[in-house]
Order: structure tokens, then C-alpha cells, then sequence
């Protein structure tokens, strides 16, 4: 494995642009769907290029695994984020004899108290305005459809509790740069 310095953003680059146009073999056996970034990038012959490079790294794991990555520049400027877990590991979330007596602790319940933040309209409107750059509360405030200043106060609460925002400074907000490219794929995967 090449050693790269994280601040040669050349090298860097370099890098990331070969490991994205690279062509692995014609064998597309799922279904298809329209890929934004292999469109705009003009490599629309390789739709699976991602999907294609978990498979080579988790070819030991016996039901796969599931794989997010972003790099991105919204709001407070540039994040370049990925995860990665065994399907195993995620599926077996609800498996705890424990979670029934437990239920408001652990991660089934951190991860259902954050999609149930995000589910409703106006927390995704003021999340995704934050992510925008809007992180004002007084502006969140003036944004069509939000309500009284009483209810988006009660809205950035319920979002920083569940760890989607986080105190920016007096009367700010901010999406936690952990938080950015999962708030991304969560609203990407309900398109």
C-alpha cells in the first residue's frame, strides 16, 4: 500500500481520481440505477465502480458488507467521510436480549432516536438549510414553512440531541462534520 502525506493534495488527488475512473470487468449482474457522479464524471460504462471495490475488500465476510463514502463541500467547507460495516454486525443491532428492557439506551435506540429526528419535514428543512450554510438561528427563523422562533428552537434541540447538530457559537448551529456525508446518504437513500 502506497503511503500518501494527507497534505500533498496533489498525490492525494492523484489517488482518488485513479481508484474512481479505474474500469474493473464487464460482469454487471444487479440491478442498475442512475449514477450522478459516473454521468457527470463521463464514466457512465462503470456504474458499480464503488460497489465494485467493497466486494474485492470484503470477499472473506460470508453476507457482505455495506459501505458510505462522501467528499464533499457544503457549509462550513470540505469533508471527505467513509464507513464501513459487516452486514452482519448491522443486522444483529436488534438481536440484544437486553434491548427490550433497555430500550431508551444503546445503539438500536441511538439509532432509531436519529432517523426519528430526521423524519419529520421541517427538521430536515432546517438540517439541510444548516448544511447549506445557513447557520443562523435567526435566518432558520425566516425560512418558509419553519414556524415561531419558539418551534425552531425546539426543533435545533431535538436535532442536537440526536447528534445531527451542534452549537456553532452564539445563535449558530452546525452539522458535525461526522454527521455531514450520513445526513447525505440518508436523504439520498429515500430519493
Amino acid at each position: 500500500m502506497t503511503t500518501i502525506d494527507p497534505g500533498d493534495l496533489e498525490a492525494r488527488l492523484a489517488r482518488l481520481e485513479a481508484a474512481v475512473f479505474a474500469r474493473p470487468a464487464d460482469d454487471d449482474t444487479t440491478t442498475e440505477r442512475p449514477d450522478d457522479v459516473a454521468s457527470a464524471t463521463g464514466d457512465a460504462d462503470d456504474t458499480f465502480w464503488a460497489l465494485r471495490g467493497l466486494e474485492q475488500r470484503t470477499a472473506a465476510l460470508e453476507h457482505g458488507a455495506v459501505l458510505f463514502t462522501g467528499s464533499v463541500v457544503a457549509g462550513g467547507g470540505p469533508v471527505q467521510w467513509q464507513y464501513a460495516r459487516a452486514t452482519d454486525d448491522l443486522l444483529a443491532l436488534g438481536d440484544d436480549p437486553d434491548a427490550a428492557e433497555s430500550a431508551g439506551s444503546g445503539p438500536l435506540a441511538t439509532a432509531a432516536a436519529r432517523l426519528a429526528a430526521i423524519g419529520s419535514p421541517v427538521r430536515l428543512q432546517l438540517l439541510l438549510a444548516v448544511a447549506n450554510g445557513t447557520s443562523a438561528l435567526a435566518d432558520l427563523g425566516e425560512l418558509d414553512g419553519i414556524g415561531t422562533t419558539g418551534q425552531v428552537y425546539h426543533h435545533v434541540r431535538v436535532l442536537t440531541a440526536a447528534g445531527w447538530l451542534q452549537p456553532a457559537g452564539r445563535g449558530r448551529v452546525a452539522v458535525p462534520p461526522m454527521r455531514l456525508v450520513p445526513l447525505l446518504v440518508a436523504v439520498a437513500a429515500m430519493e
